[in-house]
């Protein structure tokens, strides 16, 4: 209820300050849009869990057509008229308000692009739509065969960076390897970047994959166990951190993969104590970035104290898009 009122609230505000919207991700401008699904649907957006954000199918269509088609024309155009064409816009970072709309009929060929090499997960997080997600796939999982089908897609469009994540653990996939080494044999110098709770870490083939990729996320909501489990049900905190610290030991001295320990703050786990102790711990396994995260989902999960202001926060590093971040290699 509250995401239509906030759409009514959007379209109005447009109405009065008479502009119109437009959406970098459907113009092909997004660094952080368009979504290529596991079942190689494609979307507009990441956080699609009920498909309404669906523009096409790689199957029968590629990207740059599918942003050209009856679909995307048709979100332009709502878009050029002051509308919300799906309630996903709501909060999306791509939506954008102007006076002058860009040409609902001309789009760039996106240079970045999401994949979700499958929607299968591990572990159950307190905020995940799983069930949504899972119905709103026909197939859990690209093949290899998929993945070096879109590996050519990449090739002929330029696409300069990839984000190997979206509403699925990417190593979850037995494949991840091989998967990685397609899309490497076919655009050497693209940019990749994963995201993973890193429970699954713990794997020869696993690790190699890893090690391929340009920056890795490592999701750990937490600095001990108590603090982990509240949201990310299921994860075992010594296992992702252990699995986190020889990833980078057998970096050695190499820069890439860049590590950065992702921890979004909730109400549970933002206390002084444990985000010394991340730090502490951080600083042991000798991770190159240390990043809190402020999200407002779930609501009664926010963490107050980080918007409220409190004095601690600002010994965390630097402010950031994602809240506070240290960097420990400055």
């Amino acid at each position: 209820m509250l995401k239509y009122f906030r759409r009514f609230s959007k379209e109005i505000c447009a109405l009065i300050a008479r502009e119109a919207f437009y959406c970098t991700s459907l113009q092909g401008e997004a660094n952080y849009g368009i979504t290529i699904n596991s079942d190689l649907t494609v979307s507009c957006n990441c956080s699609g869990l009920y498909g309404f954000g669906k523009l096409g199918d790689l199957r029968n269509q590629t990207i740059n057509e599918i942003l050209s088609n009856e679909t995307s024309n048709c979100f332009r155009a709502e878009l050029a008229r002051g509308k919300l064409p799906i309630i996903d816009c709501v909060a999306c970072q791509n939506l954008h308000r102007s006076k002058d709309v860009p040409d609902i009929n001309k789009h760039e060929i996106p240079k970045s692009i999401l994949l979700e090499n499958t929607v299968n997960c591990n572990l159950n997080c307190l905020a995940c739509k799983r069930t949504s997600i899972l119905r709103n796939r026909t197939k859990r999982s690209m093949t290899p065969d998929d993945i070096e089908f879109i590996s050519l897609q990449f090739k002929d469009m330029g696409v300069e960076k990839v984000y190997y994540f979206n509403q699925g653990e990417p190593f979850f996939s037995d494949n991840i390897k091989e998967e990685i080494q397609s899309i490497k044999r076919y655009n050497p110098d693209i940019n990749l970047l994963v995201s993973t709770n890193g429970q699954l870490l713990d794997s020869k083939d696993k690790q190699t994959a890893a090690l391929m990729f340009d920056h890795i996320f490592f999701s750990i909501h937490g600095s001990d166990q108590e603090s982990i489990s509240r949201y990310q049900r299921g994860a075992d905190f010594k296992r992702a951190y252990l699995n986190m610290k020889e990833l980078i030991e057998l970096r050695g001295s190499k820069k890439k993969p860049v590590i950065e320990w992702k921890y979004v703050l909730f109400r549970w786990n933002d206390k002084e104590s444990l985000l010394d102790n991340a730090i502490v711990l951080a600083k042991e396994a000798k991770v190159d970035i240390l990043s809190f995260w402020k999200t407002t989902f779930p609501a009664y999960g926010i963490s107050y104290r980080y918007y409220l202001g409190f004095r601690y926060f600002q010994e965390y590093g630097v402010s950031s898009w994602k809240g506070r971040e240290i960097d420990f290699r400055n």
